[in-house]
């Protein structure tokens, strides 16, 4: 978790229609080659929760929040091609 806020802080911040877009580059390496790995996350202006969220060979839409003991949880989460979703009851 430190090390994604680290990202964070230093993330290009980009606003629209409601959401604020966090990029970054972090360097990553197999131990023969080094490459710089794109990252993001998708944040609503508005509600302050997680949209979307990325990094080396994932991503994942975040929805249908709901308060879990004080926090707010996504009940509904999709990622992958083909795409799969997941939904808490």
């Amino acid at each position: 978790m430190d090390e994604v806020l680290e990202h964070v802080n230093g993330a290009q911040h980009v606003g629209f229609s409601g959401i604020m877009h966090l990029s970054w580059m972090f360097m990553a390496s197999n131990g023969d080659v080094q490459k710089g790995i794109g990252a993001g996350v998708d944040i609503s202006a508005r509600s302050g929760l997680l949209n979307y969220a990325s990094g080396l060979g994932w991503g994942a839409a975040f929805s249908d929040y709901k308060n879990f003991h004080g926090r707010m949880v996504a009940m509904k989460v999709e990622a992958g091609s083909p795409q799969v979703t997941a939904i808490v009851l």
